[in-house]
């Protein structure tokens, strides 16, 4: 008929009070969740009604001693009450249950199906078990019990459902979809009974909260109920009427409600003529007067009203709640939600009832009402009569609602897609910096060590650590021994098996059970944000964004191995589960800090880290994201890999990377973890951020098929190559140094340079003006982490303009003629010059510009070309530092020793790097707002590096008196702080105090918790970020609960060989064997000392770890 018809209510009359009952005597029935406050209040009606009714009650719990009593109760009644423990959710379980009913009492004439559980949390919040627990015994139970009780003669099926099947419920978002299922399947099965597939009626309850039984309702909810839609929780009697009344009605479903009949229909008998109320954009039309308010008086004295109302509600002192602090953190519950927001909709009207979902702490929630109900809020905290009129010249200070178009419709154009630019200004507008970097490779804590190591030429590789496993059990010369590693070299990094779990909020439980993988990338990215003079705070709210933490993270993962140590525990009869999801590693740096932007983990082997890179500057470019992190994570945890990476050929038998030196045969794996921060080029010029270098262009493909899968294609390395040179508008030519992937095989380095060769070729004749060199020389290929270890090299070589030696190249392979070719392999150290190139009979200088190659063994390859940063125009104005212009140096830390720790690296850094008085400006003000303020607090007031250096050393040594030097801790002065800290006079003296540069009173406030914009201490153009020593981790090891690696889980008469163990490990991982036939394997073997497979070779015995 043309219309739209849309479902809605229709009130039910009542019938007479003596209608007739369902149950009859002597009937049996079944009553699900029997135990509970529903449940009962009907076995008693049915025992009250009809004479020796048989009940059988179920539910999942043993019986406590006060519900035992209550059963008696009923058989005292006259009832015949069983108890029966079954979970509803295991089908079996009930087709079980319905037949011992059968055999017992012959039938059942009727179900109650009343189990269920709630399990209240925000539905982002939600984990998957929890949505089960609340789904399945509604869901599945309600199935198992239909299709259990499909071929009995029922009288009656009932489900016990809810209101919020109906109208939703805060928090539950799980239980009103359970509900809602439960109210459908009631018309499927009364549609099955009208066809005679089903016998009895069945009926959907929809159940309000309770006087008494089921899920009580407080006095606090009962007011809320009654002030939104009139409701009052319903009285016994009503309910039990309400069901009789529904079995008459004949209806599916019946909504039970209580309280104000005029209001309750009201809301849900108006639906027909009800509209939608859409809040249209907010814009301003003309000018007009306005009041003007101190933006931080009315941003404080708004911070103070909400905290005021949250206290109330979780009955704490307002002084206690922090403004950044998470709701979850104080206990907040749906029903507190309810009554905050009912609490603000009295003052603002009607309200999103998801706010509190939306806006996570006192912050974010006053920065919503002072952006959407600005006038409102000064008018409530008594403001307006201070204001004096003026006219909306400028709307700084009040923020506008408007309508943003999607973020998928963004039109600006990325030089790493597809896309074509011809303009050099548009090529340049597209360039990303490099602000941060951090990293650690073999025997590098951070990455000074590393450039120390690379500069002196030093070889990273050593034998496999005891620590990691005892190689021994697995080393055999003989590269073709089955069971057995030819390789005993690899790169390992120190402390992979430490961590710091309290400071990210992580259990030392949960702490073992993650990969290392994931705890060692995490404390990576904060060192890499430190490091570019940013805190998680500051990259949130970046400038310009539509979405607040609009940061990317993208990293380069190939190994899980870490879980095969829980698989070698289940088989011992230790059921440990340990994950080793590689999404999780950069989906708990976002986590953490609460970044919104894209968050994934990358696999393309060996090129997965360059890859995550390339992924980063697309999502730039394309303005997905304001910031992006990028980098990969690498290590050799596990024998598992050692036998995979032998069984394939692919290890070096010599222990070295010979990157295009002479004899080599393979490639000796190393570890690493590294991490960049990426940003738009002209926004890290304006922002006055470290630039280590520029990328120009990232390009990534594919080699197809060559003559076998690791095989590479030279074409598809020369064609990736030249993606990168042609998009980025660069000669090669003009390439002063390459990076290569260098494996140093005997077949990938001559492809390699081929590649190299064919691209370059097509530009320029010239021979061996392109310097070229590995990593892989010095630390191993860190596989996954081998691009960000390319990466992080060359930043650093373009920092201290110096060219590094590749190693083990003293004499060149020689099926690569590198003399008819561009490249010459850097043997020693010496500076990096700029390119000097003559063109049109003039020489010309160039900035230093790399290409990085990392090509996956698959046949993914990625390419990325970084330029050196060349700050154009004149350097920012720094102010003078004297004892008349004194900074203020801070520091912080989570506790004492890592305070003290802080200091000493500060200290080593001023003495290595020997800052200059002019650049205590930018150290200052990178300290103030590139590191988050934490309990343990220090203050210097100084003049110059050699003041800062002396009262450092005055610290170190714990001397007291210290004139200018500020000690103080949080923990013990929260409280007191706070409430100064919303004082205005105090507010306005502090701003008195440092504009004459008397600090001593505000530094013992900032010391002791005060929150403090360092901002408003300079003009701008603000002081630059530089790199500073970065945060102290506590180093604690963390690994497998009760396992000790150097020892064998296997204490029996025999231990297994390497054979055995890695076929066991293979089947287990492959799926083809269950863990508990492994268990039966391995324990045939420790008694009879024969392998189920028939070998019989136990020369050597093998520890598994």
């Amino acid at each position: 008929d043309n219309k739209r018809w849309v479902a809605g209510w229709s009130e039910v009359k009542t019938s007479p009070e003596n209608v007739g009952l369902p149950w009859k005597e002597q009937g049996v029935y079944l009553i699900t969740g029997g135990a509970g406050g529903l449940g009962l209040i009907f076995a008693r009606e049915i025992t009250q009604r009809v004479k020796n009714a048989t009940l059988i009650l179920t539910g999942r719990s043993v019986l406590t001693e006060n519900k035992q009593a209550q059963l008696r109760e009923l058989e005292v009644l006259g009832a015949k009450v069983v108890y029966r423990q079954v979970d509803v959710t295991q089908a079996k379980a009930v087709a079980e249950l319905i037949q011992n009913i059968r055999a017992e009492f012959g039938t059942i004439h009727g179900v109650i199906h009343s189990a269920g559980v709630t399990r209240d949390s925000f539905i982002i919040k939600k984990t998957r078990d929890e949505l089960m627990a609340v789904l399945t015994p509604k869901v599945t139970g309600l199935v198992n019990l239909d299709q259990a009780t499909k071929e009995l003669p029922l009288d009656f099926f009932i489900t016990f459902s809810s209101v919020a099947g109906v109208f939703g419920n805060l928090g539950q978002a799980d239980y009103a979809a359970a509900n809602a299922f439960m109210d459908a399947y009631a018309g499927y099965r009364n549609v099955l009974m009208k066809s005679q597939q089903r016998q009895g009626q069945t009926l959907a309850m929809n159940w309000p909260l309770w006087k008494d039984g089921g899920m009580h309702v407080d006095a606090e909810n009962e007011k809320l109920m009654r002030q939104s839609m009139g409701l009052t929780a319903m009285q016994t009697a009503t309910g039990i009427r309400a069901l009789y009344q529904g079995l008459i009605s004949g209806k599916d479903q019946l909504l039970v409600l209580e309280g104000d009949l005029k209001r309750i229909q009201a809301t849900l008998l108006a639906q027909s003529s009800a509209t939608v109320a859409l809040r249209a954009p907010v814009s301003i039309e003309e000018k007009k007067a306005v009041p003007i308010i101190a933006k931080d008086l009315l941003q404080e004295k708004a911070t103070n009203y909400f905290k005021k109302m949250l206290a109330s509600v979780i009955k704490m002192s307002a002084d206690s709640i922090e403004t950044d602090g998470l709701f979850e953190t104080y206990g907040i519950d749906s029903i507190m939600v309810m009554q905050l927001t009912n609490q603000l909709e009295k003052e603002f009207g009607s309200l999103s009832k998801t706010l509190f979902f939306e806006y996570q702490n006192i912050r974010a929630l006053t920065g919503y009402f002072l952006a959407t109900y600005r006038d409102q809020l000064i008018g409530l905290l008594g403001l307006r009569e201070s204001t004096v009129a003026a006219t909306l010249e400028s709307q700084d200070d009040i923020p506008r609602i408007e309508a943003k178009a999607p973020a998928g419709g963004s039109r600006r154009r990325s030089r790493f897609s597809s896309v074509r630019i011809e303009s050099q200004e548009e090529k340049e507008a597209l360039d990303i910096a490099i602000i941060g970097v951090s990293g650690r490779y073999p025997q590098a804590r951070d990455i000074r060590q590393f450039w120390e190591n690379l500069r002196d030429g030093k070889d990273c590789i050593t034998e496999i650590p005891k620590d990691r496993w005892d190689h021994s059990l697995y080393f055999d010369e003989n590269r073709n021994k089955p069971g057995k590693t030819y390789s005993k070299w690899g790169g390992f990094i120190d402390g992979a098996d430490q961590f710091d779990p309290l400071f990210f909020n992580i259990s030392p439980r949960e702490a073992e059970l993650m990969d290392p993988q994931e705890r060692l990338f995490l404390e990576c990215v904060y060192e890499t944000l430190e490091d570019a003079g940013y805190t998680r705070e500051a990259l949130g709210r970046s400038q310009g964004s539509s979405w607040a933490g609009n940061v990317g993270v993208f990293v380069g993962v190939m190994y899980e191995e870490y879980q095969l140590y829980g698989a070698q525990e289940q088989i011992q009869g230790r059921p440990i589960a340990l994950w080793g999801n590689p999404g999780s590693i950069a989906n708990r740096v976002s986590y953490f800090c609460d970044f919104h932007g894209p968050s994934m983990a990358v696999d393309t082997m060996c090129s997965s880290s360059l890859t995550a890179i390339h992924l980063a500057c697309q999502n730039l470019q394309r303005g997905i994201c304001d910031f992006a992190i990028a980098g990969g994570v690498n290590v050799s945890i596990h024998p598992n890999k050692y036998l995979f990476l032998s069984q394939s050929k692919f290890v070096s038998s010599k222990g070295r990377c010979e990157s295009f030196g002479e004899g080599g045969d393979g490639y000796v794996p190393g570890e690493g973890v590294g991490a960049v921060l990426l940003k738009s080029l002209s926004k890290a010029i304006a922002d006055g951020d470290h630039i280590y270098g520029i990328i120009k262009a990232t390009a990534i493909n594919h080699g197809g098929k060559t003559n076998g899968y690791t095989v590479p294609n030279p074409n598809a390395q020369a064609s990736v190559i030249g993606r990168a040179f042609k998009e980025a508008g660069i000669d090669p030519r003009k390439i002063s140094y390459l990076e290569a992937h260098g494996t140093g095989t005997s077949l990938g380095d001559p492809i390699e340079i081929a590649g190299l060769a064919k691209v370059f070729g097509e530009y320029t004749a010239d021979k061996q003006f392109c310097a070229i060199g590995s990593a892989k020389s010095n630390i191993g290929h860190c596989e996954s982490a081998a691009g960000i270890a390319a990466v992080t090299k060359v930043l650093l070589q373009l920092k201290h303009c110096q060219l590094v030696p590749s190693l083990h190249s003293e004499v060149l392979n020689p099926n690569i003629d590198f003399h008819n070719t561009p490249f010459v392999v850097q043997q020693k150290s010496k500076e990096w010059n700029r390119p000097v190139i003559e063109e049109n009979g003039q020489f010309k200088e160039y900035p230093r510009l790399a290409g990085i190659s990392a090509f996956g063994a698959g046949g993914s390859n990625a390419h990325i070309v970084i330029e050196e940063y060349i700050p154009k125009g004149l350097a920012r104005p720094q102010s003078a530092v004297s004892s008349e212009n004194p900074v203020i140096i801070v520091l912080s830390a989570k506790n004492e020793e890592q305070l003290k720790e802080q200091a000493r690296r500060l200290l080593i850094a001023i003495q290595e790097r020997q800052y200059s008085d002019s650049e205590l400006v930018d150290t200052a003000y990178t300290l103030q707002v590139g590191r988050e303020a934490m309990d343990e607090r220090l203050a210097m007031v100084v003049g110059t590096s050699t003041e800062l250096e002396t009262k450092l050393h005055g610290f170190l040594k714990g001397q007291d008196g210290i004139e200018g030097l500020y000690r103080g801790q949080v923990k013990h002065n929260k409280e007191i702080v706070s409430i100064y800290a919303g004082d205005e006079e105090l507010l306005e003296a502090i701003d008195k105090w440092i504009e004459r540069k008397k600090y001593t009173k505000f530094l013992n406030f900032w010391v002791r918790g005060l929150t403090y914009d360092w901002d408003k201490l300079y003009g701008d153009p603000k002081p630059c970020r530089i790199s500073l020593p970065t945060y102290p981790f506590a180093r604690e090891r963390y690994w497998l609960p009760h396992f000790e690696p150097a020892s064998s889980p296997y204490q029996g008469k025999n231990q297994f060989d390497a054979t055995f163990y890695e076929q066991l490990i293979d089947e287990i991982m492959d799926d083809t064997i269950s863990v508990e036939a492994a268990v039966k394997k391995t324990n045939y073997f420790l008694k009879t000392g024969d392998m189920i497979n028939g070998e019989e070779d136990r020369k050597h015995s093998a520890k598994v770890h």
